[in-house]
């Protein structure tokens, strides 16, 4: 590997495809001039069920992969050791860390490595600390004075960045989109390739609802479940698909819930797909409440396959790229919602404009942020 690469540890919450933050790197990743710039992730060891989907195609394109503990109240000395040799081990330049609760301890460990200068890169990817009033509190605490211990700040949406990096970012900060390759959504595919995935999932005329998201409180898919309940009565020919992995006492309540509605043979659980694409050309209508997102890239992904979308006020407007998504606020209840799905028409003309995130006009946006970084 050549000595003028500049080399950069992205330090993240996991390797997971439905961690947002891993998806964007990853596109990111395979577009960066890797003549010019050098890979490492450092991501937390995390909790049994949660996988690590990514792992294998970063190893196998040359990025080195770096563990360490997930942060408690008790390990603070020794997850400030392990990012400490992470650091020296990865020999970067720079550090561009996706979860900013950890900015106190990355600063702390960059000032453990005293022979080389390390800039820091901050960047938000959330409007909110946490789903959870205790977690919340603590990590906004744990997030005070963030700003400071930045070289450059930098968000997936104006929200995010303000929320979780607070005023500063409006002077100094700047949108980091959360690009893609516009192609695999917007490809159109045969006929007969989508009958065979239709087949495959037990389909046939239905009108298909879909739900793409990690099995997580923020997600909201309980609420989603609300809402299909109140849709089927009106519209009983509809199937929902649940596309995604997560938790399993998240994953068993909503199972739970389908069952009790009397909905096993209405809704599929798919798992984590590879195909998220193709799912949805045979799509109708995403349904994505989410309490709260960064950006909400799934709504992107479904705009640009002319999915029609309808998500909750708790998305960033960065979202809206298209003429087919709606914004309703989650205090409506599941019967407006429901009502409002079934009595809002496509527009016969769909009208897309992707430009700022497509990953190939974006990827020269981050190189020159680390190249002036360290003139």
């Amino acid at each position: 590997m050549s000595k003028d690469k500049i080399k950069i540890l992205h330090i993240l919450p996991n390797l997971d495809s439905g961690c947002g933050d891993a998806v964007v790197i990853k596109n990111y990743f395979e577009k960066i001039d890797k003549n010019k710039f050098e890979f490492s992730l450092a991501y937390f060891i995390q909790y049994p069920d949660v996988p690590e989907t990514f792992i294998d195609y970063f190893k196998n394109n040359g990025c080195n992969l770096f563990k360490f503990d997930r942060l408690n109240l008790k390990n603070s000395k020794k997850v400030i050791n392990q990012l400490t040799n992470i650091i020296k081990e990865s020999n970067c330049n720079i550090i561009h860390l996706h979860f900013p609760v950890l900015h106190y301890f990355v600063k702390k460990a960059i000032k453990n490595v005293k022979d080389k200068q390390i800039k820091l890169i901050i960047n938000a990817h959330s409007t909110k600390h946490s789903n959870s009033l205790k977690r919340s509190i603590r990590n906004k605490l744990m997030c005070l004075g963030v700003a400071k211990k930045a070289d450059k700040l930098l968000a997936c949406s104006h929200l995010a960045g303000l929320k979780m990096l607070g005023r500063k970012f409006n002077k100094t900060g700047e949108i980091l989109y959360n690009a893609m390759d516009l192609n695999k959504f917007q490809q159109e595919y045969s006929k007969e390739e989508l009958n065979k995935l239709k087949k495959e999932l037990n389909l046939k005329d239905e009108k298909v609802y879909i739900h793409i998201g990690r099995m997580h409180p923020q997600k909201n898919q309980k609420f989603v479940v609300e809402i299909f309940k109140d849709i089927i009565k009106k519209e009983p020919n509809a199937v929902l698909l649940f596309v995604g992995f997560g938790g399993k006492l998240v994953f068993d309540e909503i199972k739970n819930l389908v069952s009790n509605y009397n909905l096993n043979d209405k809704v599929k659980f798919l798992g984590l797909r590879k195909d998220v694409n193709k799912l949805l050309k045979i799509s109708d209508t995403l349904i994505f409440p989410s309490l709260y997102e960064g950006l909400g890239l799934v709504l992107i992904e479904a705009q640009l396959a002319k999915v029609q979308c309808f998500a909750s006020t708790g998305c960033p407007i960065e979202s809206k790229i298209s003429n087919i998504i709606e914004y309703i606020s989650l205090n409506k209840g599941s019967e407006f919602w429901a009502n409002k799905i079934l009595e809002t028409e496509k527009p016969k003309k769909i009208e897309v404009n992707a430009d700022k995130y497509d990953i190939n006009k974006q990827v020269s946006f981050l190189e020159n942020t680390y190249k002036n970084l360290l003139k």
